[in-house]
């Protein structure tokens, strides 16, 4: 028997994997037995969670793999905690399997069982208020649930704009889908933790302007341009380096994400959840530290999907690819 477990929580950069010791397999697979028949909604089985338990963006639980089955996935302890964990020892199934790998997970990645501990904040280093009530800007409506961003086999009409398994939050801010998952890179490295100065420089080679750290008060003069919030996603509140994470306005002036492979969302984690209209007092379950605004137009989709990304993905020759319809 192998248990391999996958923690969500990173976007686009890949996330943290392992194999549970024998010991922990005999007792996970025990655990998950007595589970499955108790309570099947919250063991999910490898399809999605109803729309309204969706864990929120950030740390999202936890994906285990049986003899190369396909992956179960566990909701964070919200959903857990009262079928308790495999030693019996009161955590919630989640928290004991971040336990099982708590070193690795603390030394690579600067995760501690805290994560796991779901708790909404605003965004560090957004001003105190950037309501978008007066912006409606571009050409990019919210494109609702149901479409190849939220569906793992995509849009069969439609196969050269991936699914969501392929497409990343970048690909989600700048509207520019690819068949082909593609991490950050900048200058031929993949750093795992970027820096603003690093984000920035990136976007820019993407030919994405920036539009300065407040948001500002009119559209772009482009009537197809529109803006995405650029973030650094950390793990400790004086961090300033850290995975990526983007937000874009859409035209009806909220704003909207992609985290990984879940489900794109226009509302935020507090309580009650509400649409993102004014970034800087939304609540979300990830921990992150601003960069800056920056407008995108058609102009810089179609420099995306002729020539690629400097900012994402492999070198193809002089290309990185970020393009539809790439074989």
């Amino acid at each position: 028997m192998s248990v391999y477990v996958t923690m969500r929580i990173f976007s686009p950069r890949a996330n943290p994997s392992w194999q549970l010791t024998p010991e922990q397999e005999r007792a996970f697979t025990a655990w998950y037995e007595k589970a499955s028949q108790s309570e099947k909604r919250f063991v999910d089985g490898g399809g999605t969670l109803p729309l309204q338990k969706q864990p929120p963006v950030g740390y999202r639980g936890f994906d285990v793999s049986i003899d190369g089955g396909r992956p179960v996935r566990l909701a964070p302890g919200d959903f857990l905690g009262f079928l308790g964990s495999p030693d019996g020892a009161g955590d919630a199934i989640d928290q004991w399997l971040f336990r099982t790998n708590a070193g690795t997970l603390g030394d690579r990645f600067g995760l501690d069982v805290g994560v796991t501990r779901l708790r909404a904040r605003r965004i560090r280093g957004l001003p105190t208020s950037c309501s978008t009530a007066q912006l409606t800007c571009g050409n990019v409506p919210f494109p609702g649930h149901g479409t190849f961003w939220d569906l793992e086999n995509g849009d069969p009409q439609h196969p050269e704009l991936g699914t969501s398994l392929t497409n990343t939050c970048y690909n989600y801010a700048v509207d520019v889908p690819s068949r082909h998952t593609r991490m950050p890179t900048l200058n031929g490295r993949d750093p795992t933790e970027w820096s603003a100065r690093e984000v920035r420089t990136g976007l820019e080679q993407d030919q994405l302007r920036f539009a300065g750290c407040e948001l500002p008060n009119a559209c772009p003069s482009d009537p197809t341009g529109t803006y995405i919030a650029s973030c650094i996603h950390v793990t400790g509140p004086h961090d300033v380096k850290g995975d990526l994470h983007f937000l874009r306005l859409d035209r009806d002036g909220v704003w909207s994400q992609k985290f990984d492979t879940d489900p794109i969302s226009n509302i935020d984690d507090a309580a009650p959840r509400r649409p993102m209209r004014d970034l800087c007092t939304a609540e979300l379950t990830i921990g992150l530290l601003f960069v800056g605004f920056f407008e995108v137009t058609d102009r810089t989709r179609r420099h995306l999907r002729q020539h690629g990304s400097p900012f994402f993905g492999p070198r193809v020759g002089n290309l990185r690819d970020i393009r539809v319809g790439d074989g």
